[in-house]
């Protein structure tokens, strides 16, 4: 939890780059959970809170097109947010901003 918000764990983007939808047991208002939520990517479940994390899986375990969906949603979330140009220009922009 410490970490929240200043890093973004790597399977982040494997899941994404895979178009697969994400499942996250995170804290509802850090950047992961944003990321999930704003982008319809996934479903957020809250650490201890397994009951939460038992009823996600089980309703995407019987909706296939929710999962579809879901992934379809990743894979643009990485495609617009977390592409190689991306991440070129936000170190271009900090790097000048230092000067």
């Amino acid at each position: 939890p410490e970490l929240e918000g200043l890093i973004l764990p790597g399977k982040l983007y494997g899941i994404a780059a895979a178009g697969r939808p994400m499942i996250a047991v995170t804290v509802p208002d850090g950047e992961i959970a944003r990321l999930v939520i704003e982008h319809d990517c996934g479903v957020v479940a809250s650490p201890g809170h397994s009951d939460t994390l038992t009823t996600h899986i089980l309703a995407l375990s019987l909706d296939a097109d929710r999962c579809r969906s879901l992934g379809h949603n990743a894979r643009k979330m990485l495609e617009e947010r977390f592409t190689r140009r991306h991440a070129f220009e936000r170190w271009h922009t900090l790097l000048h901003s230092l000067n």
